[in-house]
């Protein structure tokens, strides 16, 4: 799952600046695998970064895992305005 929800978070990831990706939470598994990932530094002053929750579903045979699902959190860096963009 971290492999998996690692190529996910290069997708997201600008290369200037180039960003942070780290990996904060455990992966978990079973019907469905996940992990957490935070991608910092995207070069937006008022957008510090995005929290990625990668889903994979388990490959038949035991190689890993395949994309499922993927949710995105916006991680503001001054607040949100009461639409809730990022300030």
């Amino acid at each position: 799952m971290v492999s998996l929800g690692l190529a996910v978070a290069r997708t997201r990831a600008s290369t200037d600046p180039r960003s942070d990706i780290v990996v904060v939470a455990r992966p978990t598994s079973g019907d469905l695998g996940e992990v957490v990932i935070d991608v910092i530094g995207l070069g937006d002053d008022s957008v510090v970064g995005l929290r990625l929750r990668v889903f994979g579903q388990p490959i038949d045979t035991d190689a890993g895992f395949e994309l499922r699902s993927v949710e995105e959190t916006v991680l503001c860096g001054r607040g949100v305005s009461s639409d809730g963009i990022c300030v």
